[in-house]
């Protein structure tokens, strides 16, 4: 049984740390899966519930989105030390095949591939605005030691296209018989935050942080007021350390716009599906390479609003899998919000064309593509 290294960069449990367990879930049976982590967190008590054994690697803290000087000569400085520390654990545990599925670690992947002559697979789920971070992916991209490189979104591989020998597309997917409204428990959520049984609940889902922009809907829910008040805003996600300050931005934004009656911030829920199924509408406000929330409400037949940039022009068909707003404008946001408030035929058209389309992306076929592509990586 071949021993595969699962390498991450953070021990929270956002959207890459999820797919991260699915890569695990998918191999785990075929082969010996250890992971590399910077500490403990919630990912590391999913590993032990699991009995999945894991080694700790500080790799520092670096900002989220364009990358500084500063992030630079720290990611350099410490690369020595993370450089002989990962060759220690890789040898000591005969690592046969190292997946990568985080952006900071794919440069000491590359390297040690090379070196201990190890394949290496790089999964990415983000976009990368910088050019620095650009330039160096497609130059550590075209090592020999990298063998694939998975992306989540064409959208996201069409900024790569000197790697594309070695690209493949895979899609995340997600358990959609979690979704289903027959499997899931009665929500106690609106008896827990106050809100109204008449209330129709318009949810966000994310982490609390500034990239996730979840100011823009803050600034379309008075315009949406202005003319249906039957309405609850819910802002699911725990504040992102070090972004303490962002909450309270929005908080304040929150009582200036006079909505604090119509918004309620919930912080980090393990309830997903249960607010999915009490949900009217989906907002996401983030740019995202392919983001999990979409599936879940594909998946819960609740009409999803994206935003035109990312990977959401791709995924959703306009007045069909959703509606694309202008990602600049609240005013939109929210004509595109009362169109399903409004609207009863648009709503069910594309409640329905979003439950068919949930069916493409079950978890059953990520997991089946991910075992083809280490199959076929470890072969060679």
């Amino acid at each position: 049984m071949p021993n595969i290294l699962i390498w991450e960069s953070l021990s929270i449990l956002a959207g890459g740390q999820k797919v991260a367990l699915q890569i695990l879930d998918a191999l785990n049976k075929n082969y010996k899966c250890i992971f590399l982590i910077p500490e403990e967190g919630p990912l590391t008590t999913e590993l032990k519930k699991r009995n999945i054994n894991y080694y700790k690697l500080d790799i520092g803290q670096y900002t989220i989105g364009k990358k500084t000087l500063f992030d630079i000569i720290k990611y350099l400085i410490k690369t020595p030390e993370i450089f002989l520390r990962a060759y220690k654990i890789i040898k000591k545990e005969e690592v046969r095949l190292i997946y990568v599925n985080a952006a900071r670690n794919f440069l000491w992947s590359a390297l040690l591939g090379n070196i201990m002559s190890i394949s290496v697979i790089w999964h990415i789920h983000n976009y990368f605005h910088d050019n620095k971070s650009k330039y160096i992916i497609k130059k550590i991209g075209k090592f020999k030691s990298v063998k694939k490189i998975v992306f989540v979104a064409d959208s996201v591989k069409q900024h790569f296209p000197t790697l594309n020998p070695k690209s493949i597309v895979i899609h995340n997917g997600i358990d959609i018989g979690k979704f289903l409204s027959s499997n899931i428990k009665k929500s106690n959520i609106r008896r827990e935050f106050g809100i109204h049984n008449f209330k129709k609940i318009i949810v966000t889902i994310g982490w609390i942080m500034p990239t996730k922009r979840q100011e823009i809907l803050l600034r379309a829910i008075p315009l949406v007021l202005k003319q249906i008040k039957d309405v609850h805003f819910l802002f699911v996600g725990g504040k992102r350390a070090g972004y303490e300050s962002y909450f309270e931005k929005l908080l304040c934004m929150t009582n200036k716009l006079g909505i604090k009656d119509y918004v309620t911030f919930t912080g980090h829920r393990h309830d997903i599906p249960e607010i999915m199924n009490i949900a009217f509408i989906n907002v996401i406000t983030s740019e995202e390479a392919f983001p999990l929330t979409l599936l879940e409400g594909w998946a819960s037949g609740v009409p999803t609003v994206g935003p035109d940039f990312g990977s959401i022009p791709e995924l959703i068909k306009d007045r069909k899998t959703g509606l694309i707003y202008d990602h600049k404008s609240p005013d939109d946001l929210s004509e595109k919000i009362l169109i399903l408030l409004k609207d009863k035929r648009q709503y069910e058209k594309i409640r329905k064309f979003s439950l068919s389309i949930s069916k493409r992306f079950d978890i059953q076929r990520f997991k089946k593509d991910i075992n083809n592509l280490v199959r076929e990586v470890l072969s060679k």
